[in-house]
């Protein structure tokens, strides 16, 4: 069941812990000083460069699903992205993102099983996408701040994402000998026929040209937002590279792994000043980034989520409730 009250709690608890951390303990002064040197002339451009980002986002689902729906609307998959980040700022754990299973499976007519695989292979790309990026930024690129030790363990953790992509690869491999091997008879045949169809949607992996394609747009897609997170660490003066910003994003990813708050409220904060430390921001830096950066995201959300909900004639009380009908 995806309403997990032990997760919400949780999350709940660790973003309480870091707000009253950050209310006791961060030079608020400073914070306001810093913010106060934003140049706001990026914000149009961050607008502009948002919407090429969902774009590609839907462009790469598209093949991703063309397998198994050559005639999906890009323009529907554009806003069932929207309308699913648009509800993570009030779901935890960014459960909003399954509200694409059911809004998806139900304009283009697929199985949402099927959707929901096409969603699980996305998230492997988007690791596999992360680790190789951390990986050629450490190899390729000298930032001054990373020496030794430091240096070794961003490339540990590169490993570790590359590690995750492997077993995800694996268990998928394991999944599919055990549909084909297994009689549909008892339990275990219940079991793989409800695997199918969630399998289905990694239908991309078997036609390699498709798949070289995605890759390759899953690691475009990390350096793109890479580029958006430098705009930030322009608009605030910061003298970064944009290597600097591929460092902060992939703490900013692990942090979105941690339980928290809808909208992960202290947690993307959290990892944000953590990355920062990694290319020589102090703090009050890092937090001033994970604030603008945080807000900025939210307010984006809000005006393309509400825009496609309203273009998509889409009722989002009823969608909600169907969603936790069918997620029970």
């Amino acid at each position: 069941m995806i309403d997990n009250k032990g997760v919400k709690v949780l999350g709940w608890v660790i973003s309480a812990a870091l707000v009253i951390y950050a209310a006791f303990y961060v030079n608020w002064r400073d914070v306001f000083s810093i913010l106060k040197t934003v140049n706001p002339w990026f914000f149009p451009l961050l607008l502009v460069i948002y919407l090429v980002d969902f774009y590609l986002r839907a462009f790469r689902w598209k093949l991703l699903l063309y397998p198994v729906s050559k005639t999906a609307s890009l323009q529907k998959l554009f806003y069932s992205y929207n309308i699913a980040y648009f509800s993570n700022i009030f779901m935890p754990a960014r459960t909003g993102e399954l509200f694409r299973v059911f809004i998806t499976g139900k304009e283009e007519r697929i199985s949402k099983r099927t959707v929901l695989g096409t969603l699980i292979l996305e998230r492997i790309l988007d690791i596999f996408g992360m680790g190789v990026l951390i990986a050629l930024v450490i190899f390729f690129f000298k930032i001054k701040t990373l020496q030794g030790d430091t240096r070794s363990t961003l490339l540990l953790g590169a490993g570790m994402l590359l590690g995750v992509v492997f077993f995800a690869t694996v268990c998928a491999l394991l999944v599919h000998r055990f549909i084909l091997r297994r009689q549909r008879s008892g339990r275990i045949g219940k079991i793989a026929e409800f695997l199918e169809p969630v399998y289905r949607g990694f239908s991309s992996t078997r036609q390699v040209p498709l798949l070289l394609c995605i890759i390759g747009l899953s690691i475009f897609m990390w350096v793109f937002n890479s580029f958006i997170l430098y705009m930030y660490m322009l608009a605030l003066s910061y003298g970064s590279k944009f290597s600097d910003s591929v460092i902060v994003l992939a703490f900013q990813l692990v942090g979105e792994f941690i339980p928290s708050a809808p909208s992960s409220i202290g947690t993307f904060h959290a990892s944000t000043v953590i990355g920062g430390k990694f290319i020589g921001l102090t703090a009050d830096q890092g937090l001033v980034l994970g604030i603008l950066n945080h807000i900025y995201d939210l307010v984006i959300r809000v005006i393309f989520g509400l825009m496609s909900i309203h273009l998509m004639n889409f009722n989002f009380n009823k969608g909600l409730q169907d969603f936790r009908r069918d997620a029970a």
